[in-house]
């Protein structure tokens, strides 16, 4: 049994302001970005500088529990500070026997007993802030980032309205969404992820798409498509499906 369940990591990387809502990517942890991470795969995030801490899950000491946040990891071994900030590389590794709890860097981390699949950071790099996300001319769409949902942006609850974003190109999907479900998709997925697992852009490319708000649904399946493999899920209290392919 993990320490944290996911449905408290997804709920608390978000944090909304008036305008839209962000990831808060120290929060995020690797069973957060790859609900299907497997011993060796590897991963990066960002971590910006920041000058207030809302405590998030650590889990050991140089090797952490697959549902500690990378971020306050990186800051706890010292890989960053918190005022330079840094993008982080980790990589996935079987349980190492216990999790050492130490007190770091102004960071205090607790013990697990139980097996779990773990992590460790590989590598730090200096971190520069991105560009806000625009939209081409001729484009009539609202620009949004890769993490964005329909629960993030407030729509998702808005059933039979439909809404056009333009997902930016992007060379690091590090910090997107993943997609649950395939076709119809679970209104926690990342438009932009599901809209290149359905094949209507890539993040090289990025795009523009239009999706339709659906009511609650039982069951959304995931599948691998164009290279993205989505999730599964039960029942959830929206979904989505892209226009105008549903129209034809």
């Amino acid at each position: 049994m993990r320490p944290l369940t996911l449905c408290f990591l997804a709920l608390s990387a978000i944090q909304t302001t008036p305008a839209a809502a962000q990831v808060d990517t120290w929060l995020l942890t690797p069973l957060a970005l790859d609900i299907n991470a497997a011993d060796g795969d590897t991963g990066t995030v960002e971590c910006p500088p920041r000058d207030t801490f809302i405590p998030g899950p650590l889990i050991g000491t140089g090797t952490y529990t697959v549902s500690s946040t990378i971020c306050y990891a990186g800051l706890h071994f010292g890989w960053l500070t918190a005022d330079a900030g840094a993008v982080l590389t980790y990589r996935l590794v079987d349980w190492p026997g216990p999790f050492e709890a130490s007190t770091q860097n102004g960071l205090t981390s607790t013990g697990w007993e139980n097996g779990e699949l773990a992590f460790q950071i590989t590598a730090a790099a200096a971190y520069v802030p991105p560009a806000p996300p625009t939209v081409p001319d001729g484009i009539d769409a609202s620009a949004i980032t890769w993490a964005d949902t329909p629960e993030t942006l407030f729509v998702a609850l808005l059933e039979g309205e439909d809404f056009a974003y333009y997902c930016p190109p992007t060379a690091d999907r590090s910090l997107s969404t993943p997609a649950i479900g395939s076709d119809l998709y679970a209104g926690r997925s990342g438009i932009c992820n599901a809209a290149a697992h359905r094949g209507l852009l890539t993040a090289e490319t990025g795009g523009a798409v239009s999706i339709l708000i659906l009511g609650e649904q039982p069951r959304f399946v995931g599948s691998n498509r164009n290279g993205i493999r989505s999730g599964n899920e039960g029942i959830w209290s929206s979904g989505f499906v892209f226009i105008p392919e549903t129209e034809e």
